[in-house]
């Protein structure tokens, strides 16, 4: 008889919990692969690159190029899931990352996931938070050094 309250009392906080996750989740925005590319797709053209819409199949990508140099951006997990595919998919080109209006030779794994799970908890108190898209960005080796400057491409992480 004695593990009836106790059954219970663990029954009530399951529910409880459950609860809080599933409101908060309706209420969560985190970003995805595909939530900024219209930022990525404005950024590209205002520098005067044809941009290559993104193939609904695969739009990790949004690329785009111009007669010296050639641009692909994508919006990547904050818990650096797609790292190995990033790198893979930058041989032989320039990889960075952009994050919280940041440039890093590799992505802050440890930064980024802090700030999600920060922002998640933020989110299941209802509290109102800030998530910055984590962009990996892939330039061909001859891009001009002015359009790689730190305050151009931060912008893409704001």
């Amino acid at each position: 008889m004695r593990q009836l309250p106790s059954s219970l009392l663990l029954a009530g906080l399951l529910v409880l919990s459950l609860g809080l996750k599933v409101s908060a989740n309706i209420a969560w925005t985190g970003t995805g692969p595909d939530v900024n590319s219209t930022e990525a797709v404005a950024f590209l053209q205002s520098h005067g690159f044809s941009v290559v819409a993104p193939d609904p199949l695969n739009d990790l990508w949004v690329s785009g190029s111009n007669d010296q140099c050639w641009m692909q951006i994508a919006t990547v997990s904050a818990l650096g899931w797609e790292r190995d595919a990033m790198s893979e998919s930058a041989l032989g080109a320039r990889l960075s990352y952009v994050y919280a209006g940041n440039i890093y030779p590799e992505q802050p794994v440890l930064l980024t996931a802090l700030n999600h799970y920060w922002q998640r908890l933020q989110s299941y108190l209802r509290q109102p938070s800030h998530q910055y898209p984590v962009r990996a960005i892939i330039t061909s080796n001859d891009c001009p050094a002015n359009l790689l400057q730190p305050e151009i491409l931060a912008k893409l992480s704001r």
